[in-house]
This record gives C-alpha cells, structure tokens and sequence, in this order.
C-alpha cells in the first residue's frame, strides 16, 4: 500500500504537466513547441515538486478506494470514476484560486473555454492515478478476499 502511495505521490506531476502539455499543444499548436520544450526540460523534477500534492492526493486516494472495496464497490471502472470526481473538484477549486481579482474578471466564455482546456489534464491524471492504486492494491486485496471465500465454501462442502 506504501508503495502505491509512494507511486501515486511521485507519477502524479508529470503525468498531469504531460497531459497538460498535450492540451496545449491541441489548442494552440503555433505556441506549443516552446511550452512543450519548457515543460519537458522540467520533467526530471517534476516528481520531487509533484510531491507537495503528490501526497495528499495519494492519501485521499487509497482512503476512498479502500473504503469502497470495503463495501463490495471495488471494480476499475469505480476507481476510474472516483479519479474523475476528484480531478473535477481539483479542476473547480484550482479555477476558483486561479481566476482573476473580481475587477478584471473572466467573461463566462472564457471561464468555460479555461474549465474545458483543463478537463483532461485533471480528470485525467486523477483518474489514471486512481487506475494505477486500484491495479497496485485493491486487485490484490480482491483476489485474496475471493480465494479465502472460496477455500471456506470448499471447507464448508467437505463437511
């Protein structure tokens, strides 16, 4: 479980500037070479600067799909679900901060053109974090709770 959550903490960063840069670079493809030569000259400390939301988002994570496969709710596609939940609300907070003072404010198309722009690089890196937790831990934990059952059935059937 550590070692997922060490994963998570330090692949969260560049996945998300990669998918980021990937966005950018579909947007605006006249100024995507020098952001995406910026980004990738970055990419060797991205996990050491990643950390610092890395780890919280690697703690809520493994708490929400424990407590999920706890329940019997313990498939990829939850995982995958839950991951684009939580990059959404990241997406709205990170917007909330981002925009401007209220005197020079986003018009609502380029609020909305902002929120569309970083859809996949949040929902994205949030979903497949949470994809790589749940293949790490919660499968594991999965198969073992359902071998256990079924060496109990066979027990049971024996008797």
């Amino acid at each position: 479980m550590l070692g997922a959550g060490a994963v998570i903490a330090l692949a969260i960063s560049p996945v998300f500037m990669l998918l980021l840069g990937l966005v950018l670079a579909a947007v605006n493809p006249a100024e995507s070479a020098s952001t995406l030569a910026d980004y990738f000259s970055l990419l060797p400390t991205m996990p050491i600067h990643g950390l610092i939301p890395g780890v919280p988002l690697a703690v809520v994570y493994a708490a929400l799909l424990s407590l999920l496969a706890r329940q019997g709710w313990d498939a990829i596609g939850v995982a995958l679900l839950i991951g684009v939940a939580i990059g959404l609300v990241l997406e709205i907070v990170f917007i909330a901060i981002a925009t401007p003072e209220a005197g020079t404010s986003l018009g609502a198309w380029d609020l909305s053109r902002y929120f569309f722009q970083l859809l996949l690089p949040f929902a994205g890196a949030s979903a497949l974090m949470c994809a790589i937790y749940w293949r790490m831990v919660i499968r594991h934990q999965r198969l073992a709770r359902l071998a256990a059952k079924q060496a109990a059935d066979a027990i049971r059937t024996m008797e």
